[in-house]
């Protein structure tokens, strides 16, 4: 659904007639919305809206240091949910907060006040921001997994070089489990 249809949509009616939430539809379109998370410093932020008779909503989700935010703007209020990164989803729909919109409420207002709730929340840990986190993860994997193979390398040139035989001890072992295991839990956290 394009901003064409939300434009549309805004355009079929007075602004003096919009909703709360045709207001906070308005804030997205003119990219208000998306000023005020980045100001916020929310990241991986991703903002859907949906367009149906009588059922028009706005979902931001995002990431703010080690939680996750989960906003849903509807015509009869707004909720949300602030969890760390880590719940699971049965976990998460128990820390859904509804609230009805109040007089003067603005994406702006509502924004605000979340994110003073996000900064009193007891599980926040305020460390730096992971901007490329995938990135990292990949390259972690691609060492650990690969450090089986130039062990092996270096030793079978050791060998060559020298003339002598080198046997591998339980170390080897234990270093090649080590390394794909961790190279394998690296990948799987790129996935995420």
């Amino acid at each position: 659904m394009g901003k064409k249809r939300l434009a549309k949509y805004l355009a079929s009616k007075p602004e003096g007639e919009y909703s709360y939430l045709d207001k906070i539809l308005k804030a997205y379109a003119d990219g208000e919305a998306a000023q005020l998370l980045s100001k916020y410093e929310f990241y991986d932020t991703q903002i859907t809206f949906q367009i149906v008779k009588n059922d028009n909503n706005l979902q931001i989700d995002g990431k703010y240091y080690n939680l996750a935010i989960n906003i849903s703007f509807l015509e009869r209020g707004y909720e949300y949910a602030i969890y760390p990164l880590d719940k699971r989803i049965k976990q998460i729909e128990d820390r859904f907060e509804t609230h009805t919109y109040e007089e003067g409420d603005t994406a702006e207002r509502i924004i605000t006040k979340i994110h003073e709730k996000l900064q009193s929340h007891p599980e926040l840990v305020i460390g730096p921001i992971p901007k490329n986190r995938r990135k990292l993860y990949a390259l972690l994997s691609a060492l650990f997994i690969s450090l089986p193979l130039v062990v092996s390398g270096c030793l079978a040139a050791y060998g060559f070089i020298t003339d002598t035989k080198v046997y591998g001890n339980w170390w080897i072992i234990i270093l090649f489990v080590i390394s794909l295991f961790l190279g394998n839990h690296f990948y799987y956290k790129t996935r995420k």
